[in-house]
């Protein structure tokens, strides 16, 4: 084994045994889907919804669901698309929360989703009590070419609500904002997963926002760089007893069919 240093062009012999010890240091042996250190912290990133007391529910649930393993997962919340960027660069090792198609709105392959999904949500559509519909439970039928609709960041959402609506799309980058957008009359309606089973009734008492009709339903997955793989299968089970339990059922889950 030679050691070149290219500098001074002068090579150095090295003892087969401190070349095998260098070796072993190193890690030249390494499997690099199995190496992921007991005492790793994981970085979880999380798309902003609905403010810090979602956020906190959020960064519980996920403890509880990785309490089962050695990793030490650590939420950060930050606008969904930054978010997401940060999962795509390898800045994050998990995402929360995205449907099937992310590894391919993502453009990235070495990605595995925890097979169980965390929940299932309704996609309902927001409008303001003073916008009538002209036809009911029809309401995405009946915009018009010139309205705008507002849309929580979903990609699955963004490729079907071109076959239901001819209003044009726009982003949100938080809840808060697209509700605050309708109040202001800035969008005609606003596309929403309702993730917790009072959210109605927050947004009708807080925004005084009426939901007009369901127009789909999508499941979402926590997603994880493909080295983590060996903790699936008891994170996979971790989460099918979490979503079990009333307690999560209650604070966090929509409720299952």
């Amino acid at each position: 084994m030679n050691v070149i240093f290219s500098k001074r062009q002068k090579k150095y012999k090295t003892k087969p045994f401190f070349g095998l010890m260098l070796c072993l240091l190193c890690g030249c042996f390494s499997n690099p889907i199995l190496a992921v250190s007991s005492s790793e912290q994981l970085v979880i990133c999380a798309g902003q919804a609905f403010g810090k007391q979602w956020n906190t529910q959020v960064d519980l649930f996920i403890q509880e669901i990785f309490a089962v393993t050695e990793l030490t997962p650590k939420v950060f919340h930050a606008p969904t698309k930054r978010a997401e960027q940060l999962f795509k660069n390898g800045t994050c090792g998990g995402f929360f929360a995205s449907s099937k198609d992310f590894p391919q709105a993502l453009d990235r392959i070495d990605i595995i989703q925890i097979p169980e999904n965390i929940f299932r949500v309704k996609v309902e559509v927001f409008l303001s009590p003073q916008t009538l519909c002209i036809t009911e439970n029809n309401c995405m039928k009946d915009l018009l070419n010139s309205d705008i609709v507002g849309l929580f960041r979903s990609h699955q959402l963004v490729e079907f609500l071109p076959s239901i609506t001819k209003a044009s799309i726009v982003e949100v980058v938080s809840m808060e904002q697209g509700f605050n957008m309708l109040d202001k009359h800035r969008i005609k309606a606003l596309v929403v997963p309702v993730v917790n089973i009072n959210m109605n009734n927050l947004l009708i008492k807080y925004y005084n926002m009426v939901s007009v009709e369901t127009i789909t339903e999508i499941d979402l997955y926590i997603w994880l760089d493909e080295r983590y793989r060996p903790y699936l299968k008891e994170l996979n089970n971790r989460l099918k007893t979490l979503k079990s339990n009333e307690k999560w059922q209650g604070l966090f889950l929509s409720k299952q069919n």
